[in-house]
């Protein structure tokens, strides 16, 4: 719903939210990205031992959660993907470890490191939602024929609140 709401208001051309959607968009291809390689690093582990003829099974969920997607789409969709990316390396990691093939304190140090990776995308994404409701009537067109709208939105990019829009996606 959140990346929902960045896009309702990017289609609503307000300039702060696609630059912030733009970022996010910059942020899920890298934590995807991270993932893919990440998780690649260790099924070639996997591999090796199977080339040797030891076939390890990945760790299964007992008892999964099932989503219906019927209703995601865009950037939920692409965030679900990276949930199932999330939760498969997470599965990956956990069956070195469980087979004594890596340290429990590597696994976790592991996994640690993706559960950030996700926290930050997430945690990113919520905020950037948030400040952006305060700010849900701005629009290109508005910062130019406004002089004390574009005077009031400088202050709050001069403050730190938002950063500054880059002038690809302004104009």
């Amino acid at each position: 719903s959140l990346s929902a709401e960045l896009v309702r208001l990017t289609q609503r051309d307000n300039p702060f939210a696609h630059a912030a959607l733009v970022a996010f968009e910059q942020e899920l291809d890298a934590a995807t990205g991270w993932f893919a390689q990440a998780t690649a690093a260790i099924e070639a582990q996997l591999a090796e031992y199977g080339a040797a003829g030891i076939h390890i099974g990945i760790c299964a969920n007992e008892d999964p959660v099932k989503l219906k997607v019927a209703a995601v789409r865009g950037y939920g969709f692409k965030l679900l993907q990276l949930l199932m990316a999330y939760d498969y390396f997470v599965r990956v990691a956990k069956t070195l470890m469980l087979k004594g093939l890596m340290p429990n304190h590597d696994c976790n140090e592991l996994i640690r490191e993706g559960s950030r990776t996700m926290r930050q995308l997430l945690q990113g994404l919520y905020g950037a939602a948030m400040r952006l409701r305060g700010i849900q009537g701005v629009t290109r067109k508005g910062l130019v024929e406004d002089v004390s709208v574009a005077e009031k939105m400088g202050v709050v990019v001069s403050q730190g609140v938002f950063s500054a829009v880059p002038l690809d996606v302004l104009l």
